[in-house]
C-alpha cells in the first residue's frame, strides 16, 4: 500500500516552473508598486459625459 503518489519528474518540474513564474510575477508587481510607477498618471474625476450625436433621421419609406 502507497502512503503518497509517485509525482513524475516532468510534471513536477511544470508546476515548479508555474509557481516560479507566479512568483515572478508577483514580484515585479511588488517592485513597481513600491517604486511607485505610475503615480504620476493624471486622473480624470470629473465625470463629463460624451456628447450625443443628433438624432438620426428618420429611415426612408418605401412606397
Amino acid at each position: 500500500m502507497k502512503l503518497r503518489p509517485k509525482i513524475s519528474t516532468p510534471k513536477l518540474r511544470k508546476g515548479l516552473a508555474i509557481v516560479a513564474g507566479l512568483a515572478a510575477t508577483f514580484a515585479v508587481a511588488v517592485a513597481l508598486h513600491a517604486t511607485g510607477a505610475g503615480a504620476d498618471v493624471p486622473r480624470n474625476n470629473d465625470h463629463i459625459p460624451c456628447p450625443q450625436p443628433a438624432a438620426l433621421p428618420a429611415p426612408p419609406t418605401w412606397t
